[in-house]
């Protein structure tokens, strides 16, 4: 029995090596990506002055200091589109004016409103891409290039098909974050409950602060940015394990308390019991999620 906890532990112990693994590379890819947007920007915008560095501390913290200069490029590379965009209507306009063509005059309207829809479309993409740490470039770009990247020099793309592909980019975007919502709500549930089952700190419990906050929030009330961003539920995921695993621990240690309470009791009145069979039930009960073992347990203890 003895060699099959150790063996449970040690295969614990493993995976969460595994996934503290793909953390860490997942952090670092992270890292490398958002160093390559920015100096795409750089590159592109010829801010050669604008300069960046990783700052210090852990990858998390590093990221973190990234993230908020790769934000301010992304606005200021937004802003400088719609400011292009519309410089070039306002001169399709003015162009249409001096030829004296209403039916210009129209047409130049018509594609100023299709461009604020556009706008309105890339604008919802660019929020749910913050809340859910999404590539809001690449989003865009699989509707038509010419929405992320203005030098290659194309016009701002207009059309049905580029309306339909972002209408579809938001409808799924929303899918995702309502699916992802739904997740981080479960966890964080069970995640409480872990909490007051094993009487957690508040200093413990306030680490995730940020996913309790959004416990009863709607979809359309998840302010943080990257609030719902896969690592951020990996995180509640893996903690919820450990806890689990921790609960588990308890429980044995308990269970078994009892047992060696109620063998006493047994050997007391000189009755014979097989102690091995019953520690091996009574596991089987906590690992299959049998959570009324303890009842069950101290029912007996109390005969």
């Amino acid at each position: 029995m003895f060699l099959e906890l150790e063996q449970e532990c040690l295969d614990i112990y493993c995976r969460k090596v595994e996934k503290t693994r793909k953390y860490k590379a997942d952090l670092l890819q992270s890292l490398a990506e958002a160093e390559a947007e920015i100096a795409n920007f750089i590159s592109a915008s010829g801010e050669q002055h604008t300069s960046f560095s990783r700052g210090k501390g852990t990858l998390k913290q590093q990221i973190s200091a990234i993230k908020f200069i790769l934000e301010d490029l992304r606005s200021k590379k937004e802003q400088r589109i719609k400011e292009f965009s519309e410089t070039q209507f306002q001169i399709v306009r003015i162009c249409a004016e001096i030829a004296g063509n209403e039916q210009s005059i129209k047409s130049a309207d018509l594609q100023i409103l299709r461009l604020q829809k556009v706008n309105h479309h890339i604008n919802t993409i660019h929020e749910l891409s913050l809340v859910m740490s999404f590539d809001f470039f690449e989003t865009v770009n699989d509707a038509h290039p010419s929405l992320s990247d203005p030098t290659i020099g194309q016009s701002k793309s207009i059309s049905n098909y580029t309306l339909a592909r972002l209408t579809g980019a938001i409808r799924s975007l929303k899918q995702e974050k309502q699916q992802r919502l739904q997740k981080l709500q479960d966890l964080t549930s069970t995640l409480m409950i872990l909490w007051n089952l094993l009487e957690a700190s508040v200093d413990e419990q306030q680490k995730f602060a940020h996913v309790t906050s959004l416990i009863s929030s709607s979809i359309d009330e998840v302010p943080v940015q990257g609030g719902l961003a896969l690592d951020v539920i990996e995180q509640v995921e893996l903690e919820v394990e450990r806890l689990n695993i921790l609960k588990a621990s308890k429980m044995k240690e308990l269970v078994f308390k009892r047992q060696n309470e109620l063998e006493e009791v047994y050997r007391g009145v000189h009755m014979d019991i097989d102690s091995d069979v019953a520690r091996e039930i009574l596991i089987g009960l906590i690992e299959s999620g049998f959570y009324h073992v303890l009842e069950f347990t101290k029912s007996y203890c109390m005969v």
